[in-house]
């Protein structure tokens, strides 16, 4: 509603109009006055919107670094209710949120009190990088953003890569760890995370060898997609158990173990074998094979 004061005397009205320095003044009893309407000459008596805002108490009009207005005045532009921190600057609710290693600034309004946080990035970094990961805490917390010591910024090495949560160095899904009870080694170039070596490939040593009697007495075995491999082959195949043939069997003597094996009963002896027994009758007398 615009706003006017009234003086009233027996002969006049005078309106005052506020920052104008002409009023309008008409005679009682006048059309003039009759109808409030006081465009005089050249003069267009109007109040002013401004001072009607100040009036319903948008009484800022500029605002302090590191705040802005709140409130504008519906009357006029120019004229708000409140200078308020700008969250934007001062992101964080509490000092303790910046870090131990924040440059901290304050903004209190009439709502609360806000913190700009400043890290410095000179000895701070924030480990973003594809294979990057931080292994301490924060030191410093700027616009939602953590950052970390320099030392505290661990890049992961080829051929290592950063794993999912961002938090160590894994190896590639396609290396593997080769079993080294079976013998195995690993070839190509290795990956390495803590104590656990992993290769591309795992395979038998080259060195070790398919062997028609199996592998020698100690020798070590590898065993890869269901074939076995040696260090060392058996030569002699060991079939000799005797160092004499006994009687009433036909033996065979093994040079290589310098014994005998029997492969049968001598001319004129009966064979009683038993196909489910591995034994030998000749002549009743009962040997082993």
């Amino acid at each position: 509603m615009k706003k006017q004061t009234l003086i009233t005397s027996l002969a006049t009205v005078l309106f005052f109009v506020p920052e104008l320095s002409q009023a309008a003044v008409c005679a009682l009893g006048g059309d003039g006055c009759s109808t409030l309407s006081f465009n005089q000459s050249d003069h267009d008596f109007k109040l002013d919107d401004g001072w009607e805002c100040m009036e319903d108490g948008y009484t800022v009009t500029s605002c302090p670094a590191g705040k802005k207005s709140s409130g504008s005045c519906p009357y006029a532009s120019g004229y708000y209710k409140e200078c308020v921190c700008d969250t934007s600057v001062y992101t964080s609710s509490s000092s303790s949120q910046c870090g131990s290693l924040a440059d901290v600034e304050g903004c209190t309004d009439d709502h609360g009190s806000y913190y700009k946080c400043t890290c410095d990035t000179t000895i701070m970094t924030t480990c973003s990088g594809g294979s990057q990961y931080a292994s301490g805490t924060p030191s410093c917390v700027m616009n939602g953003v953590s950052y970390f010591l320099n030392a505290e910024c661990v890049t992961c090495q080829s051929p290592t890569i950063l794993n999912s949560s961002k938090t160590a160095c894994e190896c590639p899904s396609n290396y593997k760890e080769c079993n080294s009870s079976n013998n195995e080694i690993g070839s190509g170039v290795s990956c390495s995370v803590g104590d656990v070596v992993k290769y591309l490939t795992c395979s038998c040593p080259t060195s070790y060898k398919q062997c028609d009697l199996g592998g020698e007495v100690g020798a070590k075995k590898c065993t890869m997609n269901g074939v076995d491999y040696w260090s060392a082959c058996k030569t002699c195949p060991n079939l000799g158990t005797h160092t004499s043939c006994p009687a009433g069997y036909l033996c065979t003597y093994e040079d290589c173990s310098k014994k005998y094996y029997i492969t049968g009963c001598a001319t004129g002896n009966v064979d009683v074998s038993q196909s489910s027994c591995s034994w030998y009758s000749c002549w009743g007398v009962v040997w082993s094979k």
